[in-house]
């Protein structure tokens, strides 16, 4: 019979493999919407507001090779009409919207891409994009892997004599 110690380290294990499915789920999900996305209606839109935040490593006592890198997130906010509707949204793609893809000024016209059972949920650029989706299971492969080693460390604390 295992200990209360090993119990409760059991039940985080499985806690933390609900994580890594859940992740791993939203994952393949958000890559089939990208995909699915390639054959959504085009409407007219237009860009409301569009700006960035950029974050980079500095500071007095950085390593050097920290202040090197820097990560410009992409915000845009458009409105478009669909079915008679006026949506706004802030979704430029099914990705991690890292890297300015382009600048858009605002009030410029763009094709927005319009998911006919939700119109509510739309993107500027269709497809799948592997590079975020590739993050995600990285991401949630850490919480696979810790449950994994808790798993192990419990079996071999019950092993021993």
């Amino acid at each position: 019979m295992p200990s209360s110690d090993a119990r409760s380290l059991l039940k985080l294990a499985s806690w933390l493999d609900l994580l890594a499915r859940s992740i791993g789920l939203a994952t393949i999900l958000i890559f089939a919407l990208g995909i699915y996305s390639v054959y959504w209606p085009a409407v007219p839109g237009t860009i409301m507001q569009q700006g960035s935040i950029r974050s980079s490593g500095g500071g007095y006592n950085t390593p050097r090779a920290t202040k090197a890198y820097s990560v410009n997130v992409q915000l845009i906010q458009y409105s478009y009409h669909y079915q008679g509707k006026t949506y706004n949204s802030w979704l430029p793609c099914f990705c991690l919207p890292i890297g300015i893809f382009e600048t858009i000024d605002p009030n410029t016209a763009v094709p927005v891409y319009v998911l006919n059972a939700m119109p509510s949920i739309s993107v500027l650029r269709t497809g799948p994009d592997l590079p975020s989706s590739l993050v995600l299971l990285v991401l949630g492969s850490i919480p696979w892997g810790f449950a994994r080693l808790i798993r192990n460390f419990v079996a071999k604390e019950q092993q021993a004599p």
